[in-house]
């Protein structure tokens, strides 16, 4: 709900795959949100390039892309570097900046446990459920329900 009226009305597992706008998607889940320009066909932002599986209107927008689909490379040449790490019981919570200076938090398996300041390049999981928001409204422009395919991410700009 928001200002007095029902964003999304749906089953929790629907609510958090499938957020109907931004703010449900803020309010339900921990997401990271990177501005996107359409190149081709693919979205880019900089931190890697999506493909595009629907047709889009828009040419530009904020991409959402949730913590635990984030997979952290540790690299001596990385791109990014780990500036917090909180323990979480199951798993670690990850904060660290993109070269533009926007903080983004990754998650993973408490078995994964890399230090503070360790230089990471990043990945997207296969299984990512991205979204795509309009910058301008919080209405959702279109989504993915998988990438098929990564064409590029950051640390990693070979197809």
């Amino acid at each position: 709900m928001r200002q007095g009226k029902f964003e999304q009305i749906d089953t929790p597992e629907a609510v958090y795959t499938q957020p109907a706008s931004r703010f449900v998607a803020e309010f339900v889940t921990q997401a990271n949100f990177l501005p996107a320009q359409l190149q081709g066909n693919c979205w880019a932002t900089e931190i890697g390039c999506f493909a595009v599986e629907s047709k889009i209107f828009q040419d530009k927008g904020d991409l959402m892309i949730r913590e635990e689909d984030i997979i952290l490379h540790p690299a001596s040449d990385g791109a990014m570097k780990i500036e917090t790490r909180f323990f979480l019981g199951h798993e670690y919570r990850y904060s660290l900046y993109t070269p533009s200076g926007k903080k983004l938090y990754a998650r993973t398996p408490a078995s994964t446990a890399l230090p503070i300041g360790t230089q990471v390049n990043l990945s997207i999981a296969n299984t990512a459920n991205l979204k795509l928001f309009n910058s301008q409204q919080s209405s959702v422009i279109s989504h993915q329900s998988t990438i098929n395919r990564k064409y590029y991410e950051l640390g990693n700009r070979s197809r």
